[in-house]
């Protein structure tokens, strides 16, 4: 019953679907646009600031990360990708890593995400 309603509406007005999808298209760009297409990232960076080796680099009046919950992907998955695309930039495939982990391999690993291309996106 829904999806005939759904149907029903795409039929009959499909210059307004255009229109919200513009829409929704124009608020993404505005507020996710400088990281999405700026060559930035968005990642939940101020976790870093509770390790005590990053504590000196916290902004005045830092208390706490806005979600402690994030920090798997600061500390794993970001290094992960980096690691992937520096690999893949020098023309190999990103089997391991003598420098992290007593020479871990992150092929395997489903942190990185490797294979997935929008990872790359």
């Amino acid at each position: 019953m829904r999806a005939n309603a759904i149907t029903r509406i795409a039929r009959r007005r499909p210059g307004e679907l255009v229109m919200v999808g513009l829409g929704l298209l124009a608020l993404f760009c505005l507020y996710l646009g400088p990281a999405a297409f700026g060559g930035r990232a968005l990642l939940p960076a101020d976790a870093l600031f509770e390790d005590p080796i990053w504590q000196a680099q916290a902004p005045a009046g830092f208390r706490a990360p806005a979600n402690p919950l994030l920090t798997d992907q600061i500390y794993q998955f970001y290094p992960w990708r980096l690691f992937s695309l520096d690999s893949y930039a020098a023309g190999s495939y990103p089997c391991g890593t003598l420098t992290s982990s007593a020479a871990a391999l992150s092929l395997p690993t489903t942190s990185q995400l490797s294979f997935i291309p929008s990872t790359y996106c």
